[in-house]
């Protein structure tokens, strides 16, 4: 879903204790005229419309930890969404989780690299705006691993990545969130100047 225009709301308290920082964060979004998927069409390319305005209510939590040599992150999300507007109202917008999180953790055995596994929780969500019931698809972890390193050449500073994933599952998503199969990997050249 692309919103055309986002109405928001947040309210958040922080906590830093030296290596360790946790961040609470509570949020009302209003999301009108979404880009998304029609329900019906011939192709996936060319089955684009403006969909009903929904709203998003929920709570984030994050909490990060860095020493010189570990540095992990883990952060969740759980959030009511509503469709607000026609047919649908009161429905979940398509692909929406209530549920979501994250995990990291990596060895820094050297200064500027980092090396370790990532972890996703995406929670269920219905494929479909109608919500039909026995349509709902279930929740998913996805288990990646990153290595980096980054390093100042002159006054730039350069960072290569690769990036392994969905290594334990032959399922994925595709940009649309449409199932597949197969793992996937990366490899980003970046540098800041």
């Amino acid at each position: 879903l692309r919103p055309e225009e986002t109405r928001a709301a947040s309210v958040f308290a922080s906590l830093d204790a030296g290596v360790a920082s946790l961040r609470a964060t509570a949020f009302a979004n209003l999301y009108a005229d979404p880009i998304r998927l029609r329900a019906h069409g011939a192709s996936p390319f060319l089955r684009h419309e403006n969909g009903a305005d929904y709203d998003a209510v929920g709570v984030e939590a994050r909490a990060t930890v860095a020493t010189r040599l570990f540095e992990g992150a883990a952060s969740a999300t759980l959030q009511r969404t509503r469709i607000g507007e026609g047919l649908y109202a009161g429905n979940s917008p398509a692909y929406e989780s209530p549920l979501e999180g994250y995990a990291e953790a990596f060895v820094r055995p050297y200064r500027g690299v980092r090396v370790g596994p990532v972890a996703r929780y995406s929670g269920p969500y219905y494929p479909g705006d109608p919500n039909v019931y026995g349509t709902r698809r279930p929740g998913e972890w996805e288990w990646d691993a990153h290595a980096s390193v980054e390093r100042a050449v002159g006054s730039a500073m350069m960072r290569v990545a690769v990036d392994a994933r969905n290594l334990t599952d032959r399922k994925t998503r595709d940009f649309a969130f449409s199932p597949r199969s197969g793992r996937s990997g990366s490899l980003t050249l970046s540098v800041e100047i």
